[in-house]
């Protein structure tokens, strides 16, 4: 494994972190040029991270779309939740505040098994 190359990868991307819900959250934010560019959301499983979407953030950006790629609460450089219960509906609702914020009221969305 080359750790040098994938840290060029993640400091080639724009990261950004956002008080949600109580929680800093951290994200990748590329941005496509096109004014008409979809946002989408990926969201990385358990145990895993952004790392598993460096390939294909920069395609995506080039084909079109917004893409925004959080570090679920919990993990990386996304800070833990304090009470217990941060299950699927917590998530949902954390990373669909994530996008509004953002001002995404529409956007597609990709999951893993979390």
């Amino acid at each position: 494994y080359d750790w040098r190359a994938a840290e060029k990868q993640l400091n080639a991307l724009p990261h950004y972190t956002i008080g949600l819900r109580g929680l800093k959250t951290h994200f990748i934010h590329a941005r496509s040029a096109r004014d008409d560019a979809i946002p989408l959301l990926l969201v990385h499983g358990w145990p895993g991270s952004i790392v598993e979407f460096l390939e294909v953030i920069p395609k995506l950006v080039g084909k079109g779309f917004h893409v925004v790629v959080p570090s679920i609460p919990g993990y990386a450089w996304s800070e833990a939740p304090k009470e217990r219960g941060a299950g699927v509906p917590f998530m949902a609702a954390h990373l669909h505040a994530l996008m509004l914020a953002l001002g995404y009221n529409h956007y597609g969305a990709q999951g893993r098994d979390w």
